[in-house]
């Protein structure tokens, strides 16, 4: 579930701290990246996905806002396609298919693992970090220590270090790319926006299709 990435960065640039054995270099970048979130308390903004499938030489394009909340709250709420939603509580998510009528929870070692994940991701030394005219992207060589993934990028604008691109490559060469814009900062949320509540009609089924709580007839 590539959503989890983006949330999992978000958190990794809130709340961790940059490990001692990091490259001088790449460290100090993080650094300077990680001090602009830190005191971030909310913020939203638009975002594009985009997904190539080059088996079939396709484009999905998809829009929608992303909202997130310290120390651990997280929305995605897409508008095309409509009605699709993502929630996320620290370890656990919630995804919404208005075409399936279910959310499904996912929850467990596997999210909790996944900020250590990202850790990897951003701080390995094996990382190259170029610097564009107005970008820093940080690139993930050696993106092993997840199989899903052969390839993966984070872009960062060098005036402000927000997060605006990620890119994530997967062997079958299936590449997705998130595109943010819009940036709101400090915003005061209605107070039900993070709040779980099931769709009417809709099933709530675990990870595994195990059917937690049935529609209503």
């Amino acid at each position: 579930m590539k959503y989890r990435v983006v949330f999992f960065l978000f958190l990794f640039l809130t709340n961790h701290t940059v490990a001692d054995n990091v490259d001088d270099f790449l460290s100090s970048h993080v650094a300077k990246i990680k001090a602009r979130y830190e005191n971030i308390e909310s913020m939203r903004s638009s975002f594009d996905q985009h997904t190539r499938h080059p088996l079939v030489d396709s484009m999905e394009t998809y829009s929608g806002v992303v909202s997130f909340l310290q120390p651990d709250r997280f929305r995605i709420e897409y508008l095309k396609p409509s009605g699709q939603f993502i929630i996320a509580h620290a370890d656990t998510f919630w995804f919404y298919t208005p075409e399936n009528q279910q959310m499904m929870r996912c929850r467990g070692a596997e999210s909790l693992d996944f900020i250590e994940l990202v850790r990897r991701y951003i701080e390995s030394p094996s990382n190259e970090i170029e610097e564009l005219q107005d970008e820093l992207v940080i690139k993930v060589l050696d993106p092993s220590t997840a199989a899903q993934y052969t390839s993966m990028s984070f872009a960062f604008t060098k005036n402000d270090f927000l997060l605006r691109r990620i890119v994530l490559g997967d062997a079958s060469g299936l590449e997705t790319i998130y595109e943010f814009k819009d940036f709101e900062i400090g915003l005061a949320y209605p107070p039900d926006l993070f709040d779980v509540i099931l769709p009417g009609g809709a099933d709530l089924v675990d990870c595994s299709g195990e059917i937690l709580q049935e529609m209503k007839q």
